[in-house]
């Protein structure tokens, strides 16, 4: 798409609208979104998602802001402090290997940022085979109740 957006377009209730990849102009402001001007046009930054999933959307200096003021509310969870014994298991429930697991832990920032998210991340990692290095499974707290486990 090219030139701005229809207006009849943003007066719908959407949770997330994706303009990226678009040479727009002209953005109107949408709750929740940073808009970006770079060379080819503008596009929307979403604070709570793109910052950590996608960080090239969010390059413009107000974005860097809003990404900082989001990301400062959590801390990064790891899966594994000494890392993975096998980044390579491969999750058939979840369709990712183990090192992707941790991946998407560590970018789940709303999700695992907290001590309980991290804690809860954790014990689920083990109870799907993900082990980690120096730590004997039989140490691992029951997943019971974990995300259906």
């Amino acid at each position: 798409m090219t030139g701005s957006i229809p207006s009849e377009l943003l007066n719908t209730n959407y949770t997330d609208f994706d303009a990226y990849g678009n040479q727009l102009s002209n953005l109107t402001s949408v709750e929740g979104e940073v808009i970006c001007s770079v060379e080819d046009g503008e596009h929307y930054c979403n604070c709570d998602i793109d910052c950590t999933f996608y960080p090239n959307r969010c390059a413009c200096e107000e974005a860097q802001a809003c990404c900082a003021t989001y990301i400062e509310q959590f801390t990064e969870c790891i899966l594994c402090e000494n890392g993975l014994e096998n980044p390579d298991f491969y999750i058939e429930e979840f369709g990712l290997l183990c090192f992707d697991a941790n991946e998407y832990v560590k970018s789940s920032l709303s999700e695992y940022g907290t001590d309980a998210g991290c804690k809860e991340a954790r014990t689920l990692g083990a109870a799907i085979g993900c082990i980690c290095k120096g730590v004997s499974p039989d140490l691992v707290e029951p997943a019971e109740g974990l995300l259906g486990i």
